[in-house]
C-alpha cells in the first residue's frame, strides 16, 4: 500500500468521523426540542453546535475565523462539500465533474437518497 492508497482512505474516515458528529447534534438537538421550553434551551442549543463543531475541528475540517458563526459556517461548508463528493464516489463517479458530465436521472435521484 502506498501513500497514494492511505490518502482516500483516511478522507473517508475523516468524512465519516464527520458525519457521526453531526448525526449526534441533530439527535441531540430533537431530543433538546422535544422537551418544553425553557428558558435555558439557547444556552443548550449552542453548547451542542460548539460541540458538533470542536468534533468537526478534530477531524480537520479548520476555519480562519474567530467569530463562532462564521468559524460554523466555514466548517460546515467544508464538511458538506467532503461529504458530497464521497456520496458521488460511493455512486461510482470521480468527481463532481464526471457525475455531472455522466450522472443519469436514476444517479441523481440515488443521490439525493444518499446520506444528507
Amino acid at each position: 500500500m502506498t501513500v497514494m492508497d492511505v490518502v482516500p482512505i483516511a478522507k473517508n474516515l475523516k468524512v465519516l468521523a464527520g458525519r457521526n458528529a453531526v448525526e449526534a447534534y441533530r439527535v441531540a438537538h430533537l431530543q433538546l426540542h422535544s422537551k418544553p421550553w425553557h428558558k435555558e434551551v439557547s444556552d443548550e442549543h449552542t453548547s451542542l453546535l460548539e460541540k458538533m463543531i470542536g468534533d468537526l475541528e478534530k477531524e480537520e475540517f479548520i476555519s480562519t475565523q474567530t467569530e463562532f458563526e462564521l468559524k460554523k459556517n466555514e466548517i460546515l461548508t467544508k464538511f458538506w462539500k467532503d461529504s458530497d463528493l464521497e456520496n458521488i464516489k460511493e455512486l461510482g463517479f470521480e468527481s463532481i465533474q464526471d457525475f455531472e458530465n455522466r450522472a443519469t436521472e436514476t444517479d441523481r435521484e440515488e443521490l439525493r437518497q444518499k446520506w444528507q
